[in-house]
């Protein structure tokens, strides 16, 4: 009897039958990501998914896995890192480098060819920034999942994690300044895993904002002086094109996106309207807006900020 119980166990794990889900912790991931990869079982799964929700939309995400090798903190953010790069260079892959097969088929042969078109209109530059939106560790504790994604609406590319509904980031805020801290809040990538966006506000009052994060293990002087040299990097990175978020309305710590939809991606010189050659020492000369911690009390987070064609109201 036992080797018969084995048996249907193997059988049953086989066919997809009451298999036991893997668990997980630490889970932070936006949706509708999180729906459809855990509808598919694909949050143990390494690569790229294509998710045509109609024909309107279709939501792009890579989901990447990185390996926690010691006991250390930092080991995790390496394993973080790894993973997000896998992530991007699956999406890379997924669209250039094969042939994409929507999850659900476009009805038609033009329309797949047109569902192809939308996606291979993304630079393989820009699927290399494609937003975290969301991470997630195995259960053991052997291994932490990063996911990065956006979503093709009517033929537009929302490559900003904020645009994504979401109740406001938890943080434990240390110091910060508005509007940048109610930006930070409503940004999930910014808040949880650092970045740089562009944010267009009422008015045409254009904001932008850069953060970095480092381990608290370092000291708090050493972690916060990491911090800010790693969100001059994400800035720096993005010389050549930044992602511009339309805010529809920003008051009273709510933060409102135009259709949760990205404007445009637009050279950082552009957007700060200074030449290039002005660009690097415009970022190293941008202030401290904002400095918080995880809920955990585990890493330093460190924003950059600077508004431009801003007038302050009265």
């Amino acid at each position: 009897m036992p080797r018969l119980s084995a048996f249907f166990l193997i059988l049953s794990l086989f066919l997809g039958l009451a298999a036991p889900s893997l668990a997980f912790k630490d889970m932070r991931l936006l949706q509708p990501y999180r729906a459809l990869l855990e509808e598919r079982g694909r949050l143990s799964s390494p690569g790229a998914y294509i998710f045509r929700i109609s024909d309107e939309e279709t939501v792009v995400v890579g989901v990447g896995q990185g390996f926690i090798e010691g006991t250390d903190k930092a080991w995790i953010d390496r394993a973080v890192r790894s993973a997000s790069i896998m992530a991007r260079s699956s999406l890379v892959q997924r669209i250039f480098g094969e042939e994409m097969q929507a999850v659900r088929t476009v009805t038609g042969k033009q329309g797949t060819m047109v569902h192809r078109q939308e996606l291979q209109s993304v630079s393989s530059a820009v699927l290399r920034r494609a937003p975290v939106v969301g991470s997630w560790k195995a259960d053991d504790g052997g291994a932490v999942f990063v996911a990065v994604g956006f979503v093709v609406r009517d033929g537009q590319v929302a490559m900003d994690a904020a645009g994504q509904r979401h109740e406001p980031v938890e943080i434990r805020l240390l110091e910060g300044e508005e509007p940048f801290v109610t930006l930070l809040r409503h940004n999930f990538t910014l808040a949880l895993y650092g970045g740089a966006e562009g944010f267009v506000l009422p008015g045409e009052c254009r904001v932008l904002l850069a953060s970095g994060k480092a381990l608290l293990s370092a000291g708090p002087a050493r972690a916060r002086r990491i911090a800010r040299l790693r969100a001059v990097k994400e800035l720096l990175a993005r010389r050549d094109g930044i992602t511009i978020v339309c805010v529809e309305r920003l008051s009273e710590g709510e933060v409102v996106e135009t259709d949760g939809a990205v404007v445009r991606t637009n050279h950082l010189s552009e957007f700060m309207e200074v030449h290039k050659e002005e660009v690097s020492g415009v970022i190293n000369a941008m202030p401290v807006v904002a400095v918080w911690q995880d809920p955990e009390g585990e890493h330093l987070y460190v924003a950059m900020g600077k508004e431009f064609g801003c007038t302050k109201g009265e």
